[in-house]
């Protein structure tokens, strides 16, 4: 909860302040959905229908290399490891074969 209350809202809409405000009300069914999640692998149907976001395509992509992807890894990996406080979760995905596809010309 140290998060700003007056950040913009989560995909859901919902501003963090809202979840303070409201958590003796919500916040069993936000820790149900959250633990069925690493349990089941299976968001919630609503959830999974706010999160899809577009990626625009380019022609021809200029200032990109594919090292900008390894270099914000490593800082964010970095800086995940000195912060301290509560449990937290990485995901390591393998992207090969989606990046093999994408054709510049």
């Amino acid at each position: 909860f140290d998060i700003d209350g007056n950040k913009a809202p989560g995909p859901d809409g919902f501003s963090s302040q809202f979840f303070k405000d409201s958590w003796n009300v919500v916040g069993d069914d936000v820790c149900k959905a959250i633990r069925d999640f690493f349990l089941n692998w299976k968001l919630l149907k609503e959830v999974n229908a706010t999160v899809i976001s577009l990626v625009p395509k380019v022609a021809s992509p200029c200032k990109v290399q594919i090292s900008d992807n390894i270099l914000l890894s490593q800082e964010l990996i970095r800086n995940y490891h000195r912060s301290r406080g509560h449990a937290k979760c990485a995901f390591k995905i393998d992207i090969e074969k989606a990046y093999d596809s994408v054709e510049w010309d």
